[in-house]
């Protein structure tokens, strides 16, 4: 079997070829007799939309057994994390951004006929309100590009329940509805329901298949300040800390670089060197510790930052499974899309 990366497909996307019958099977009918009767599926799995457009429906002939083609684009993986950086990336732009304009006028939502008013004896100064405003907005986007993984994490088990059913095809020589169902159907449902650490273990123990152990550490910790900020409004409490009493965030930062006397020298502009000084971009990592009671607080160079380090894992996360593939006997087309 053979698949393209990138195929001729749409970036984000995992192409599915199936030929399948019998209960739960993805597409299935009957014919007037009552018998089951395979249904040729030819659709590719967007990303972004979150759902299988079919391509073409083809009815054939009653079958016992079904058949497998799949064109897996493994660059879907970073494309599906960078329209979600992207939207969050540009929404905390237009929020930093529009700070400045906050004046009284703008505790007032426009085009209510009816207004109400919480809290009266604690009024808002401008000030107060713009340093509120700025952490409610980094606050946000830090949630939404925290939760971005869950979603690499659901397309990776997609990709490896395929191959799953793709290897027992070639080691059988046919596939059953039964098949589907175990291994896609039932085998998503168990994933979905679990936590982002239970997750990484449900690849290792169903596919041995694991991920980069030093950016796994930093995805995990910012998850765990993802959770703090949503349950417990960013103030740090037992369950994010754990025996430490900290929250430890760890990160990966793109950086400026440069070489002064033999030693590495981060820059930071508008700093100046001499012309002859070497200049050159790398990832180093960040990392900040918090202590129970205290407040979580993340600000935009670390928002982006953190950005960053999502963006890596899921470009690491491709790679290991074209590897994990490869391994298998999976041959890549490198075709241009």
């Amino acid at each position: 079997m053979r698949y393209d990366r990138p195929g001729k497909l749409p970036r984000n996307a995992i192409d599915l070829s199936i030929i399948a019958f019998g209960e739960g099977a993805p597409r299935t009918e009957k014919s007037h007799d009552g018998r089951r009767t395979g249904v040729v599926v030819t659709a590719f799995y967007d990303n972004s939309a979150n759902h299988l457009v079919a391509k073409s429906l083809v009815r054939s002939q009653t079958m016992t057994a079904a058949e497998l083609n799949l064109h897996v684009n493994l660059d879907g993986l970073p494309s599906r994390m960078q329209g979600v950086l992207k939207a969050a990336t540009n929404l905390v732009a237009i929020g930093l951004n529009s700070t400045t304009s906050i004046t009284p006028e703008s505790f007032v939502i426009p085009d209510l006929p009816m207004h109400h008013r919480y809290d009266s004896n604690n009024q808002w100064t401008l000030d107060a309100a713009k340093s509120i405003w700025e952490y409610w907005i980094l606050r946000n986007g830090f949630r939404d590009i925290a939760e971005a993984t869950s979603g690499l994490l659901e397309e990776i088990q997609r990709v490896l329940s395929y191959w799953q059913l793709s290897f027992l095809q070639s080691e059988r020589g046919e596939l059953l509805g039964d098949d589907w169902n175990e291994l896609v159907v039932k085998k998503g449902r168990q994933f979905h329901k679990r936590t982002l650490p239970q997750k990484i273990e449900f690849f290792e123990k169903q596919y041995q298949f694991s991920v980069d152990l030093d950016l796994l550490r930093q995805v995990l910790s910012i998850n765990a300040a993802r959770n703090c900020f949503v349950h417990r409004g960013g103030v740090v409490a037992a369950e994010d800390a754990g025996f430490s009493g900290v929250l430890d965030l760890e990160w990966s930062a793109l950086v400026a670089l440069a070489i002064v006397d033999g030693k590495e020298q981060e820059v930071h502009p508008p700093q100046i060197f001499e012309g002859g000084t070497k200049i050159g971009v790398a990832t180093r990592p960040r990392s900040k510790r918090v202590p129970i009671v205290e407040s979580l607080e993340v600000n935009a160079t670390e928002f982006a930052q953190m950005g960053w380090t999502l963006y890596i894992f899921s470009q690491s996360c491709a790679h290991r499974l074209e590897s994990y593939g490869r391994e298998r006997g999976i041959e890549f087309n490198l075709t241009a899309i």
